[in-house]
């Protein structure tokens, strides 16, 4: 089928480029130069990327985000290629013990955490297939493998000191969604978050400003706010609202620009943080004279 029409026949986005054929292409090349010894043959690795290109970026965008070297080893991976494996053994999972350090794992619990990986990123349980396809290629591999290890690390501690008690099943090595990527883009994006918000805050008329720094900081309820501004209470609801409506509107604005993240990326990102926003905008707020 050749490499441009297979990723073409998965991909539920918009059309592509003229330049496109050419950047796919060179997209193969380099992940094969990386990865000599893997097997995959172009209509098999062009569909496994449209499956994971963000669809609501044109192709070509959509392309540049994937990280397409470790996509092709992951897709070695699930396709049980021995090269693959034995080169993410080599080059991943021997690192291990880095991705563990903070937490002074010893020589067992790094070989088990090992072993418990092997077996929930490769091999597929009750009809799922292997786990390893739950990374998309949006983040580097080895990122997403250190949330992975450190995460398997601490149910197989937590699995210990239960296992009198018969009460923590041994399938909770990884979990079920793909939020693995999204806990470490929350972990490396966090200065990049705190300062789109910070131009959000000062886009924000003085008004809203004022209405946000009376809520998150003074601690005021809307019934107190409002004879301040001689409105009705449900004035003020309404108001702090559309405030708050606006500044994470902003903000996402900003994520994206900033972290080149696609609509779906910004907002799961900003869902994660989402909860922490009161305790967020008060310390922000607070730092403002």
């Amino acid at each position: 089928m050749g490499l441009c029409a297979a990723f073409l026949s998965a991909w539920k986005g918009a059309d592509p480029g003229p330049g496109f054929e050419h950047d796919l292409a060179d997209a193969a090349r380099r992940a094969r130069a990386v990865w000599p010894d893997v097997a995959i043959g172009d209509d098999d690795f062009a569909r496994y990327l449209a499956a994971r290109a963000p669809a609501d970026l044109d192709p070509d965008a959509a392309l540049a985000r994937l990280h397409v070297e470790d996509l092709y080893l992951a897709c070695g991976c699930i396709r049980g290629d021995a090269a693959a494996l034995r080169g993410f053994d080599e080059r991943l999972l021997a690192r291990l013990p880095l991705y563990l350090a903070r937490m002074r794992a010893d020589q067992r619990l790094i070989e088990e955490t090992q072993q418990a990986l092997r077996a929930r990123l490769f091999v597929g349980a009750d009809g799922a297939p292997p786990r390893i396809g739950l990374y998309s290629g949006l983040g580097p591999l080895d990122g997403w493998l250190r949330v992975a290890a450190v995460r398997a690390a601490l149910n197989l501690v937590h699995f210990e000191k239960r296992h009198v008690a018969g009460d923590l099943p041994a399938d909770d090595v990884l979990p079920a969604g793909g939020d693995l990527e999204l806990d470490y883009l929350r972990e490396h994006c966090r200065a990049a978050f705190a300062e789109a918000l910070r131009r959000a805050v000062a886009e924000l008329p003085a008004g809203d400003r004022a209405l946000l720094r009376f809520q998150f900081v003074d601690g005021l309820s809307p019934g107190d706010i409002a004879p301040i501004f001689g409105v009705h209470r449900t004035t003020i609801l309404r108001r702090i609202a559309a405030a708050r409506k606006a500044l994470l509107e902003a903000t996402r604005a900003h994520v994206m620009r900033e972290l080149r993240l696609s609509a779906s990326e910004c907002d799961s990102l900003i869902g994660l943080i989402r909860s922490n926003l009161n305790i967020t905008l008060g310390s922000l707020f607070r730092s403002k004279p």
